[in-house]
């Protein structure tokens, strides 16, 4: 069966920001440096301080990773949240999405840039970011940027965290022929061909046909009108005797009309299992 498309499809990308006294703010002690300035020297430009030891003024987190089979129920949302510390007045923080189909790095989906939102919140800042509508299979993660403003508007510390991944694996149904087993009825002259047909895949799988070839000859097609994930099927069918030595083949869906994850729909031969008349 054919890999299943990658095609980028709409996403919603949503923020929310809340700020203010939710949590004790990490104010840990730090001393400014001022510029030094000496006679016939430029004075120096002071550095952006690293952040302060003690509690985590920044966080990255995973708040949800919801997994479904409706492409519209599958959810991802990430958040940054930071403290205050000693010597800023305001807070920003982007959040940057980040997308990996199976077998590819991570890039930046179209719209998942984030932009600097910015708070004066006096203790915490989080800001939270919702995705939905996501493709799978892919993998979903965020890379949260945060900055400490003082009262003119420079930046006196900086801090970047990744967020862990929310992996959505994926959710089409994979079709396979389990077996096929055969007895003769009607006096010999004919074979009733039994075969277990099985959905090993993450979704259900919509009405597909199985056809069975005997001799070389394809038979009529059996239909399958569904089949639930995870489950199987047994179908009948009466056919010529398969004559000894030759293959007896199986195949679900050989006209691809499902979307099938990677590596379902493959047919399954066997010698034929009955015995030789001779």
């Amino acid at each position: 069966m054919p890999a299943p498309s990658l095609t980028p499809r709409p996403r919603s990308f949503v923020l929310a920001a809340v700020c203010g006294l939710v949590l004790a703010g990490a104010a840990a002690a730090q001393a400014q440096r001022g510029a030094s300035t000496t006679t016939g020297t430029t004075p120096t430009t002071p550095a952006v301080a690293p952040l302060p030891s003690g509690p985590r003024p920044a966080m990255a987190s995973l708040d949800v990773c919801q997994v479904a089979v409706a492409q519209a129920d599958r959810v991802a949302t990430f958040s940054g949240e930071m403290g205050a510390i000693s010597g800023a007045k305001s807070m920003e923080i982007k959040v940057n999405v980040l997308e990996s189909a199976p077998g590819s790095g991570f890039t930046t989906p179209p719209g998942g840039a984030g932009t600097w939102q910015h708070s004066n919140a006096s203790k915490v800042y989080r800001l939270v970011r919702n995705l939905t509508n996501l493709d799978a299979p892919a993998s979903y993660k965020a890379n949260v940027s945060f900055r400490w403003l003082s009262a003119q508007g420079k930046v006196v510390a900086r801090a970047s965290k990744h967020t862990p991944t929310c992996v959505l694996p994926n959710e089409d149904p994979l079709l396979s022929i389990s077996s096929i087993a055969a007895r003769l009825v009607d006096r010999g002259q004919q074979a009733d061909y039994h075969v277990l047909v099985r959905n090993s895949g993450r979704g259900p799988a919509t009405s597909f046909p199985v056809v069975l070839v005997v001799n070389g000859a394809s038979q009529a097609p059996l239909t399958v009108p569904s089949l639930a994930a995870h489950t199987t099927i047994a179908l009948d069918e009466v056919a010529p005797v398969c004559t000894a030595g030759s293959s007896v083949t199986a195949e679900p869906d050989p006209q691809h009309t499902i979307t099938e994850a990677a590596g379902g729909g493959q047919p399954l031969s066997i010698s034929c299992p009955l015995p030789s008349s001779s």
